[in-house]
């Protein structure tokens, strides 16, 4: 558990190309909630919110 670390509950994925991903959901017309953007401990991490709200974040 990451408490702390996000402000709210989230669906989390861990891996992958997280710039890719994000440019995936921009490019489907989704807005990035935060980043892609290097966070503390050196992983790259964005958020974007789903349809109800929901925080979903990608973290390498």
């Amino acid at each position: 558990m990451y408490q702390g670390h996000i402000p709210e509950n989230a669906l989390t994925f861990f891996g992958g190309d997280v710039a890719a991903i994000a440019k995936h959901l921009k490019e489907g017309g989704h807005e990035m909630n935060s980043g892609p953007e290097k966070e503390e401990d050196g992983s790259i991490g964005a958020t974007v919110k789903d349809p109800d709200g929901n925080l979903i974040y990608f973290n390498s």
